[in-house]
């Protein structure tokens, strides 16, 4: 009996050294960071642009540049030491030796690759990113002194506050795969906490960053740390896939600390999925739930007045644009201008504002709660987080038109916007084929609310039964035509926008309004204008009928 158990315990010690020595990065770990790392560029990416598009020319802009001026007039030789100080955490040498010594000195020292790779592959994953992102950007540094030489790259996102998160976080993260001593897990989080900040602080006293750059920044440090522990627990999960379940779990967490003289210790187990986390989250909190669907309903209303300014389109054609019918544009801005010429336009503009904070709030929860960590589920977070930014925006553009004018609030409307973004971005090196890229992407986006639409794959994301006399059927029907129309309409400016880049003509990039219009004039696209307009409307009453039954859920 006690020569099979430690023939047992030996086949735990063999298989748990075997994990301790492995290199981690194997084929799905690789694929995860791929995958992961493109998501965070494009996310990145277009976040940036976003800002540059709407905000930096608005109060944000301006608050973000007093900012900056700000810290300058508090300047003192002494702080500009410490700052200097402070500056110095997260340069690039510094970053270069920091993760070569620690990280080999982690190898060395617990004889495993992990420790050392997951710090070195986090700030190269952060590095990737932010040298990407800020030449696409390309946002100027603040308009004050600076105080250390400006690198070619652009402002946005700060580089040294997101590879201060990426190492000094990350070091937190290996810190606490090896102990639970609360005292020195303690002494490491302030580490993770404080470097950061100093960081982030110091870039915008010396003028080198805008706050909002700053924290931009830290955010794409979070997100490389994010992606690349997934990746390694994909890793891991490779080495030791034959394993039994207490092994796998452990590998799974990455967690050391269950490891006394090369055997493992019985650790307590959960079987909790992602998917029952998040209702039991909703079912402790259902009010929270309930107020949230209040999101859907303003969505619902942007999207019906959306459509009924499409069927004006489809009735004038492509000879009348919107000034000339006394119509607002058709575009998610158009309809809130709408809305805003009304009876009661200013009390609407602020409940719709309200509205559509709460489904901007509805989103950034589907993004943070439990969910698989796959490439689809990664995929799913980006939508999430770009829909999010989306109708944060409009419901900005709510409360910018609320006490008024509506006409004088969209002076420049989506199709001015669209063409002027599309001239920048083609003044690039390179940015033709950005753009055409980018159009190819929209249309991606399209043919999957089409295919969305057709094959019902929202019904998931409803809780069972109907609403009032509706049947869950009815409001599943209207929601496949809605999301036919919305997968339409993307494909149609996506396609403007790859012929603008084929014919490297910036002007034939157009907004829903100009894309809409663009197609009215043969009898076909005049139909397909129609159809589109008529599902926009109901798209808009799915979201509205479907709001009591929408199920609160994670990105798995």
């Amino acid at each position: 009996m006690s020569g099979a158990l430690e023939a047992v315990h030996g086949r735990e010690a063999a298989r748990s050294d075997r994990w301790v020595r492995a290199w981690p990065l194997r084929k799905r770990a690789l694929v995860h960071v791929g995958l992961g790392g493109l998501l965070l560029l494009v996310v990145t990416t277009g976040v940036g642009l976003v800002f540059m598009w709407f905000f930096d020319d608005g109060p944000i802009g301006d608050a973000d540049r007093a900012g900056a001026e700000w810290l300058e007039d508090r300047r003192t030789p002494t702080l500009n030491t410490w700052t200097e100080y402070g500056s110095m955490l997260s340069e690039t040498l510094v970053k270069v030796v920091l993760v070569a010594v620690v990280g080999g000195a982690l190898v060395l020292i617990v004889r495993r690759w992990h420790d050392g790779v997951f710090l070195a592959l986090a700030v190269s994953l952060e590095a990737t990113v932010f040298v990407i992102a800020s030449f696409i950007v390309d946002r100027d540094r603040p308009p004050v002194e600076q105080l250390d030489p400006p690198a070619p790259s652009g402002s946005f996102p700060s580089g040294h506050a997101g590879a201060a998160v990426a190492f000094y976080a990350g070091l937190f993260i290996v810190v606490c795969w090896h102990t639970r001593n609360r005292i020195v897990r303690a002494i490491f989080v302030v580490v993770a906490v404080a470097a950061p900040l100093a960081v982030g602080f110091s870039r915008a006293a010396r003028g080198m960053h805008h706050p909002i750059d700053v924290a931009a920044g830290m955010l794409v440090g979070v997100g490389a740390l994010y992606v690349v522990r997934g990746a390694f627990a994909k890793g891991v999960d490779e080495i030791d896939r034959e394993a039994d379940s207490s092994v796998a779990e452990r590998v799974r967490r990455l967690d050391v600390t269950t490891l006394r003289g090369g055997q493992m210790t019985n650790t307590t187990l959960t079987n909790e999925t992602g998917s029952r986390k998040v209702e039991h989250l909703a079912h402790r909190h259902r009010s929270l739930v309930t107020v949230a669907r209040l999101g859907w309903v303003a969505k619902g209303v942007v999207y019906g007045v959306l459509g009924l300014l499409a069927v004006s389109v489809a009735l004038h054609g492509s000879d009348a644009a919107a000034s000339d019918t006394g119509r607002q544009e058709a575009s998610p801005v158009g309809a809130v201008a709408e809305i805003a010429d009304t009876s009661f336009g200013e009390v609407a503009l602020y409940a719709v504002a309200v509205g559509l904070a709460l489904y901007t709030t509805w989103r950034l929860l589907s993004v943070v709660l439990p969910a698989q960590n796959s490439a689809k589920a990664w995929l799913t977070r980006a939508g999430y987080l770009v829909s999010a930014a989306v109708y944060a925006v409009l419901a900005w553009s709510a409360l910018s038109f609320a006490g008024h004018d509506a006409a004088q609030g969209s002076s420049q409307n989506d199709d001015a916007r669209v063409e002027r973004f599309t001239t920048e971005l083609m003044d690039k090196t390179g940015g033709r084929w950005l753009v055409g890229g980018l159009g190819i992407g929209v249309v991606a986006l399209g043919i999957f609310f089409v295919v969305r639409g057709v094959g019902a794959r929202f019904r998931d994301e409803l809780e069972p039964g109907g609403v009032g006399p509706v049947s869950q059927e009815s409001i599943v029907t209207i929601g496949r035509v809605g999301w036919v129309g919305r997968g339409i309409v993307m494909g149609l400016v996506g396609w403007l926008l790859i012929r603008a880049a084929v014919l490297f003509r910036p002007d034939e990039a157009k907004g829903i309004d100009g894309a809409l219009r663009d197609v009215t004039g043969s009898t076909f696209g005049a139909v397909l204008v129609g159809f589109a307009a008529v599902a926009l409307v109901l798209y808009g009453l799915f979201c509205v009928i479907s709001a009591p039954r929408q199920r609160l859920a994670g990105s798995g």
